[in-house]
């Protein structure tokens, strides 16, 4: 295994949520998304869906917007 493979720090749900959620804020596309985020496709469309249904962000004319739900969990997750 390479010296960068056992640094690199795998990233906690919270902190990969927080991301997406940081990416919202402006509205973004899925693909903008995933490559601010460095999420896989699969692992976007899985974050997306679920913040979705949990009411921190919503899709409007193909962009996800962060809603005041989702901003408020936000600012608990920066102090965390």
């Amino acid at each position: 295994m390479s010296q960068v493979a056992r640094q690199r720090k795998k990233r906690s749900r919270y902190e990969i949520v927080l991301e997406v959620l940081e990416n919202c804020q402006n509205g973004a596309k899925k693909t903008w998304v995933m490559y601010r985020a460095n999420l896989s496709y699969d692992l976007t469309t899985e974050y997306l869906s679920d913040l979705v249904k949990r009411g921190l962000i919503e899709n409007r004319d193909g962009l996800y917007y962060i809603t005041d739900k989702g901003r408020q969990l936000l600012e608990l997750l920066k102090v965390w």
